[in-house]
């Protein structure tokens, strides 16, 4: 009977699409990322709080779109990386904004 139930709660969570994160998690990660004191290390600290965030986050730098060489393993690295991707991005906007001028 114990057996069963565990089998069913087990299977009830792998069936689950789309776990939610928690709200105490966002309202830190967002607090640090206001706050220009704060390094990626206490970022990446709490994010790691929740499995489902950190999966998320650990997911979409993985994905082909980013075209990492190896895999990328730590949240810590995966918040490095992605904001240099984000600034390269941003730093391309000014260029390309004097192309459409001359356009």
């Amino acid at each position: 009977m114990q057996q069963d139930l565990k089998t069913e709660y087990k299977g009830r969570l792998l069936a689950a699409k789309d776990l939610p994160t928690l709200p105490t998690v966002l309202d830190k990660v967002s607090r640090l990322m206001e706050d220009p004191n704060s390094s990626t290390e206490q970022i990446a600290r709490v994010i790691s709080m929740d499995q489902v965030l950190s999966a998320k986050v650990l997911k979409m730098v993985n994905s082909p779109v980013y075209g990492f060489p190896g895999r990328i393993a730590t949240i810590q690295h995966a918040l490095v990386l992605l904001a240099l991707m984000l600034s390269r991005a941003l730093s391309s906007v000014p260029r390309c904004s004097t192309l459409w001028k001359k356009a």
